[in-house]
């Protein structure tokens, strides 16, 4: 992963690796837990329910399980009070702090302001003279109260 970028996130979730690293994660984890025998669940409702999650976790990271549960029952993406649905709130809890956390170290530092200020062009003082107003400065009619 460090040696060559990562290719562009799926649309579904406008390019944002952490949330589908997680998506991903966590649709294989019930997976796991419900069995391959067992009715999967739609995609598309897990990608909604992941989208949700995500906003509701970075805006409050410090929120209980139980705090995201409700928020996904009140945004209609889930009914409360399945175990599944608290399975997959731990999931994606942990590993979209694990992706988020991996993907910002992997990514090159910031330049700082000094290296920036390096790099920027010098401005020519010819620009900043200053320039000629071929209108004469006066009050209009209505700036003089007439």
């Amino acid at each position: 992963m460090n040696a060559s970028p990562l290719p562009a996130g799926p649309p579904l979730f406008g390019g944002d690796h952490a949330l589908w690293i997680a998506f991903r994660a966590t649709r294989s984890a019930v997976r796991g837990l419900i069995g391959e025998d067992a009715p999967q669940p739609d995609p598309e409702k897990l990608a909604d329910q992941a989208v949700c999650m995500a906003d509701f976790l970075r805006s409050a990271p410090d929120a209980s399980d139980e705090a995201v549960v409700t928020q996904l029952s009140m945004r209609g993406k889930a009914r409360g009070g399945d175990d599944t649905l608290r399975f997959k709130v731990r999931v994606f809890r942990d590993v979209l702090a694990h992706a988020e956390r991996h993907l910002r170290e992997a990514e090159p530092p910031a330049p700082t302001d000094a290296e920036l200020a390096a790099k920027a062009a010098k401005p020519d003082p010819r620009d900043l003279s200053l320039k000629l107003v071929k209108a004469p400065l006066a009050l209009t009619e209505t700036a003089k109260g007439r």
